[in-house]
């Protein structure tokens, strides 16, 4: 997005000259919103989510965020609860539709074969070895999942571990560290067609989709520090059982949900985590039906992207412009 100062936005919007501005998750631009209003370019919200602290300071502002808001044509929220929320803050209901999530939509689009046959030449051929992947990690969590992996070399000394922060420009911290644990490591942008060592350190944005596919363990980041986690429905998708803490408030339903259908555990600690790795590499029958049960609630709650890719069409065609192929 520009800077959203009104004549940055005006000068944006003059140069793109949009039929129609899509923003998703709920993402506020007082600046391009006014400057939409003035050229009359619909804005929709989608996927939007409101959260109960957000209503709050809404709430307070309602008589704001009423006029504000007048200038968006549709909220598409993700649940029911969502749309109350919005409602609340000053949205009239016959501007409101519910969706569903579209990150369990997005957890099923499995990579391009030309990508996985990238990370191949990149890496090579992933082998038997079991991969423990920690994703989107935040410090304070990588020396846990350190801690961890070499304490599960001592019973499996095949294992790999893959460490992807979730700022990559953390990545000579993290070496360091590692290096400290004992651990001699490769970073991605360094590996040309092999990774010898039992450390993989991803030191690039773009790639945990495709490493979802190789993990048999994963750790999802943000959520032993009080981040409010990562989205854990990835590797879900995939249909590897998910692993994170306790402090997961940004995906409070999602969790929940894997929680309640057997497909993710919930640690607090270093041996929380050491120990809930440790019976998914015992027990093979546990790892299937968790990775299936998991896979499952993807499965069941998708369908947001359709009714989303729905509304879209029917606003554009309000607008005159129907298009000729499905909106994807």
């Amino acid at each position: 997005l520009p800077i959203d100062l009104p004549w940055v936005a005006r000068r944006v919007m003059e140069h793109i000259h949009p039929t129609l501005i899509i923003v998703m998750e709920t993402e506020l631009w007082p600046g391009l919103f006014a400057a939409a209003r003035q050229r009359r370019v619909p804005v929709m919200i989608v996927n939007g989510r409101i959260s109960p602290r957000s209503l709050a300071n809404y709430v307070r502002v309602r008589w704001f965020m009423r006029r504000f808001l007048s200038s968006v044509a549709l909220f598409v929220m993700q649940s029911s609860m969502d749309a109350e929320r919005i409602e609340k803050i000053g949205v009239s209901r016959d501007r409101i539709r519910v969706s569903g999530n579209i990150k369990y939509d997005q957890a099923l689009i499995r990579p391009r074969p030309e990508a996985m046959l990238e990370m191949q030449k990149i890496l090579g051929q992933p082998g038997p070895d079991p991969i423990l992947l920690a994703a989107s990690t935040h410090p304070g969590e990588e020396e846990i999942v350190l801690d961890v992996f070499r304490r599960l070399k001592t019973r499996y000394a095949s294992l790999r571990l893959i460490l992807v922060p979730r700022h990559p420009e953390r990545t000579e911290q993290v070496a360091l560290m590692i290096q400290n644990y004992g651990c001699n490591l490769q970073t991605l942008s360094q590996s040309h067609g092999q990774w010898p060592d039992r450390v993989l350190l991803v030191d690039q944005v773009g790639w945990l989709t495709r490493l979802y596919g190789w993990a048999r363990l994963v750790f999802v980041g943000g959520s032993l520090v009080s981040h409010g986690g990562q989205n854990m429905l990835e590797p879900a998708g995939w249909g590897v059982p998910v692993v994170f803490g306790p402090h997961t408030f940004n995906f409070k339903d999602i969790s929940r949900q894997l929680l309640a259908a057997g497909g993710a555990l919930v640690v607090a600690n270093a041996d929380d985590l050491h120990a809930a790795f440790g019976r998914l590499l015992d027990d093979e029958d546990l790892w299937l039906r968790m990775g299936q049960a998991g896979r499952a609630v993807v499965e069941e709650n998708a369908g947001a992207l359709g009714r989303t890719r729905h509304e879209i069409s029917m606003i554009l065609k309000e607008l005159g412009h129907e298009p000729t192929a499905p909106v994807s």
